[in-house]
């Protein structure tokens, strides 16, 4: 299955008295023609097609690497050019970065990286030698939105973005935060050119989660915070799946305490394959997100693109891997819950928690309560004033008691989208929800007694 964008943009724009600048923008961002029977239903995936005397390093036997963007272009009329500057911008005509391509000689340029459902904007700087005799006007085309956002890093492999997952709450995923990846040195090795392009995503922290004998060491320039999680007797790295968060778990911690710094993103999270350790820690991190379970099983299993071989969720590490996230979730289990509790109750705080989810989704409501049984850290005996089910618009009035101290409403689901607490004018409180919040919930009025 093949889709491909075409826009093809009217000369007449450029037009003048000696040129005709004709620009096609061919994106190929989902799969091209596949060379067996089996092919993801989506995504922006392909084979590496690039002829064997390309300049950039082939990758014949990896399926995780991404097809550029092409854009072409040719000239027409008594005119005649030696080289070209392009520039990309997104979102705005700010060409003031460095071009994407300098001294071109052919009308065409491979681009890497763009983000998905996104505008950008660009142009050409037409030179004869080393003038500029001629800058076109500027053009736009729009990425199609689709996820994965599979990177291109030279000389790694699996390397994706995760922003642009949606939670069940409809909320997207920013992009160009966390990145997923093999590692950059030993098995795989980075490129000059593949460095590149890792400090052209931003990045600011690599978290490597490999052990000591796996050649763990900072590969990325000394500007790019280095963090690997230790234990108390001072070994680097940590295990996967189930058996990691039982015995590796105050190395999650610490790796999410990073997460809960703004300061370290955009970050790139790697062990070697990019896969079981990196694999369980996103899928630790989406979960904390809201992503569904079967968002988080479709990202896991994009590894299988990579040279890492199959990453099937139907076995025991994947399976292993939910039930342990789900059984902290004692009321529901369910895996976002279940994420929140696991972290809880390793020593990050709610503060850390909720500073996470702001970065990822700009969410500032706390879904579920400190703990199953406390509420601000204080243990408490809740009794219930008031149960009542009702259809919130965009705000409600309720009339509560002065004894009441707190009011907490939840979604059925048990998920709280909404708190409040003492000291409020009189007895009368106006519930304001977020626009997304709407549909039926749960309040409840409480009175604290602290044990």
């Amino acid at each position: 299955m093949t889709f491909k964008n075409m826009l093809v943009l009217n000369a007449n724009a450029i037009s003048c008295n000696i040129l005709f600048l004709y620009i096609i923008i061919f994106a190929s961002f989902s799969f091209a023609s596949c060379k067996d029977s089996v092919m993801p239903e989506r995504g922006s995936t392909t084979g590496d097609t690039r002829s064997s005397d390309n300049p950039l390093i082939s990758h014949p036997n990896d399926s995780s690497m991404p097809k550029p963007q092409i854009l072409s272009w040719s000239l027409c009329g008594n005119y005649s050019a030696k080289k070209y500057d392009v520039y990309l911008s997104k979102d705005s005509p700010d060409f003031s970065l460095r071009p994407v391509s300098i001294d071109n000689a052919d009308t065409a340029v491979s681009i890497w990286n763009l983000e998905i459902g996104a505008r950008y904007l660009w142009r050409i700087d037409i030179k004869d030698t080393a003038a500029v005799v001629r800058t076109t006007g500027t053009f736009s085309f729009f990425t199609p939105l689709l996820w994965p956002r599979m990177i291109y890093i030279d000389g790694v492999t699996n390397v994706r973005d995760i922003g642009g997952m949606v939670n069940k709450d409809g909320l997207m995923v920013r992009q160009g935060l966390y990145y997923r990846s093999g590692e950059f040195n030993d098995y795989n090795n980075i490129t000059d050119l593949g460095i590149r392009q890792i400090m052209d995503l931003g990045i600011v922290c690599e978290i490597d989660l490999r052990y000591d004998y796996e050649s763990a060491h900072a590969v990325l320039p000394s500007s790019v915070k280095y963090f690997r999680p230790y234990n108390s007797s001072g070994e680097g790295g940590l295990a996967p799946y189930q058996y990691g968060l039982r015995n590796y778990a105050y190395q999650y911690r610490d790796v999410f305490k990073v997460m809960a710094d703004s300061s370290n993103f955009p970050m790139v999270c790697h062990c070697i394959a990019g896969a079981d350790r990196t694999g369980t820690v996103t899928a630790l991190l989406e979960a904390l997100l809201g992503c569904t379970e079967l968002e988080m099983a479709v990202d896991y299993q994009w590894t299988s693109l990579s040279i890492w071989g199959i990453r099937d969720t139907a076995g025991s590490d994947w399976k292993g891997l939910m039930s342990e996230i789900k059984s902290y979730d004692k009321k529901n289990g369910t895996v976002q819950a279940g994420a929140w509790y696991y972290l809880l109750s390793k020593g990050l705080s709610v503060s850390g928690l909720k500073s996470i989810r702001k970065i990822f989704l700009n969410d500032t409501i706390q879904p579920y309560p400190d703990t199953p049984d406390v509420i601000d850290g204080k243990k408490i005996t809740v009794n219930y004033a008031t149960r009542s089910k009702c259809f919130l618009y965009d705000s409600r009035c309720f009339t509560v008691g002065p004894e009441t101290r707190r009011i907490d409403v939840f979604d059925l689901s048990g998920k709280r989208i909404w708190k409040f607490e003492r000291p409020f004018t009189g007895n009368e409180l106006k519930i304001q929800l977020p626009r997304y919040a709407r549909g039926v919930f749960v309040m409840y009025c409480v009175n604290e007694k602290t044990n």
